[in-house]
């Protein structure tokens, strides 16, 4: 779920965000955010905390722009 809308806020962005995440699995193998606890990994989703995947530099710039917490700043579909 993405960060905003963990506060109850939905965009068109929070769909990119989730892609992002799932791009990031399917470089790394890893899930974006790991935290087991509900709690402390909505704190890790709030916060925008991940392991910088090990990838090529146009793909994590790719990945960093789609699961940007600055919905403002974040991709779009356009």
């Amino acid at each position: 779920m993405s960060p905003e809308a963990l506060k109850g806020e939905f965009s068109f962005k929070s769909d990119i965000w989730a892609a992002g995440c799932v791009l990031y699995q399917m470089v790394t193998g890893r899930k974006t955010f790991q935290k087991e606890n509900p709690i402390e990994l909505q704190k890790q989703i709030e916060l925008g905390i991940y392991d910088e995947p090990e990838c090529s530099p146009g793909c994590k710039d790719l990945i960093s722009k789609m699961i940007c917490l600055d919905i403002q700043t974040r991709f779009s579909a356009e």
